[in-house]
């Protein structure tokens, strides 16, 4: 009867752990971005301009994401609010707008580039 009680325990416990993450499963912003274009010192270039490959932003039903760019991988959490999303890495931070099918990232390690990225 012990063993029985000690195993309900922990499957409770196991369950409560579960249910305690920040799942954003349902989020429709979770997923992968492409970027479409940038811009720089007031000029809009196309993404092959300035980048050689791809260079997407995939965000993660668990809070976390993948930015490639350049064939260079940055991981770290992101998360959304009001509009204004926030990347936030061990390398540094990025933030932007999310609204709707755009995410735009800004002035991009303070270099005044601007990425924006489509579904």
């Amino acid at each position: 009867m012990r063993k029985f009680s000690l195993i309900v325990l922990a499957l409770v416990f196991v369950f409560c752990l579960v249910g305690c993450g920040d799942d954003k499963s349902d989020d429709p912003n979770v997923g992968l971005w492409k970027a479409v274009s940038v811009s720089a010192f007031g000029m809009d270039m196309s993404v092959a301009d300035v980048f050689e490959g791809d260079v997407t932003l995939e965000l993660k039903p668990n809070g976390k994401f993948v930015f490639i760019a350049a064939g260079e991988t940055g991981t770290g959490s992101w998360n959304i609010e009001d509009g204004n999303i926030d990347l936030r890495a061990s390398d540094g931070n990025l933030s932007g707008t999310a609204t709707g099918d755009t995410i735009t990232l800004v002035n991009i390690e303070e270099t005044g580039v601007d990425i924006v990225f489509k579904r």
